[in-house]
């Protein structure tokens, strides 16, 4: 009895986190942020795939797809393991050494809503080299892997999936936004609640050791 009701009470502990953990990030009441990252480096070493043309003399633009069609892009690139998507700006202004200010970079799908914590986001443009040797990143992270949510439900793949841009301080463009396909595996605390999750068999495989 005293064996059956300390699982009980590691299973209840643990339904409570992953309750704690989940529920937060499914029932959306504010945009989630973008993790925003720029680095001088070489977009072309990555596996991209356009999504959204900000194009000549344009401030903004849109693209939706599905989250089917997404699925099927990081499926084609053998991605298995999605807990994060993420898009790679690639600048193209011939204004000087100008970059441009992201104003707004929004992405929505199956409720989830993505937003810039602080905007501008300002990106900068080098073209000494003949090409922009900058890039930036934004990254969504999700509560779930993306590859086995859209895997095979019909009505979730067909969830619209779209994303935004608005621009700032640009000369001409286009800009471009790349679906990266990247392996993303999950975030410390999910590590952590699988972890949680392992305990009672854990334990009671140390019981009937100990018995031994």
């Amino acid at each position: 009895m005293k064996q059956a009701a300390q699982s009980l009470i590691i299973l209840f502990i643990t339904a409570a986190v992953a309750l704690f953990l989940t529920i937060p990030a499914y029932a959306v009441v504010a945009p989630d942020e973008w993790d925003v990252s720029i680095a001088n480096g070489d977009a072309s070493l990555l596996s991209l795939h356009d999504f959204l043309t900000v194009d000549t003399n344009e401030s903004k633009g849109s693209n939706s797809l599905t989250t089917g069609d997404v699925w099927n892009i990081l499926n084609d690139d053998e991605i298995s393991q999605a807990w994060a998507l993420e898009f790679v700006l690639n600048v193209n202004e011939n204004g000087g050494d100008a970059g441009l200010d992201v104003n707004s970079l929004s992405l929505s799908f199956d409720g989830l809503n993505f937003e810039l914590a602080d905007p501008p986001v300002a990106v900068p443009y080098d073209k000494s080299g003949g090409a922009s040797s900058y890039e930036a990143r934004f990254r969504a992270g999700l509560p779930f892997n993306f590859m086995t949510e859209y895997a095979n439900d019909p009505l979730k793949r067909a969830e619209t999936f779209t994303l935004s841009a608005v621009h700032a301080n640009f000369s001409d463009g286009p800009d471009v936004y790349s679906l990266n396909s990247v392996t993303v595996t999950p975030e410390p605390w999910a590590m952590v609640l699988m972890a949680i999750g392992g305990l009672p068999i854990a334990a009671n495989l140390y019981r009937k050791r100990k018995r031994a």
